[in-house]
């Protein structure tokens, strides 16, 4: 546990607290552990008496840290900054050859001898495209990433939706662009 001693964001998370009190929506605070009934009280502070609450040092406020989920949210970070772990990603996961030449400047030639070499093998025929409920999630998701095609945009919708390749979803994606 990180004691927190910074008057703000003792105040934010006291906010935080006090606001799913009063909005009747404690789930998430009981599943941390909260007392509910002994903590009910927060709700109704104004936002000057949640400041002085949060200035008292004898009020303990503390934060837990999941290391695991910093740790994968390095690795991807790493993956992101650096463009040879991305390439290899890309291919590992099932790219096409138009990707990788938009993305990397790597031709079809090239895009083949790197997937012999990571031994990924491109199934022969059309791409498997999601149902119609999963593709419509997945081009709302897409349109939140931004309108810019970008290696990161697809790196993070194949991230959210790892069950099908990045082929199926470029094909999708330009499929609904195009219907549009």
């Amino acid at each position: 546990m990180l004691s927190l001693a910074d008057t703000q964001l003792r105040a934010v998370l006291l906010s935080h607290i006090a606001s799913q009190l009063a909005e009747g929506n404690p789930g998430e605070l009981m599943a941390s552990g909260l007392n509910i009934e002994e903590i009910k009280g927060l709700g109704a502070l104004s936002a000057y008496h949640l400041k002085r609450l949060a200035a008292m040092r004898t009020v303990k406020i503390a934060i837990s840290v999941d290391e695991n989920q910093i740790r994968a949210g390095l690795r991807q970070l790493a993956v992101l900054e650096d463009p040879k772990s991305l390439e290899v990603y890309f291919l590992r996961h099932g790219a096409s050859s138009r990707m990788m030449r938009t993305f990397f400047k790597m031709g079809r030639k090239l895009t083949l001898q790197r997937r012999l070499q990571w031994g990924v093998r491109q199934p022969a025929g059309p791409v498997r495209l999601p149902e119609p409920t999963t593709r419509l999630k997945i081009f709302r998701y897409w349109q939140c990433l931004g309108e810019v095609k970008t290696r990161q945009n697809y790196y993070h919708l194949h991230k959210s939706f790892p069950d099908y390749t990045l082929s199926a979803l470029e094909a999708l994606i330009r499929n609904l662009e195009n219907a549009l």
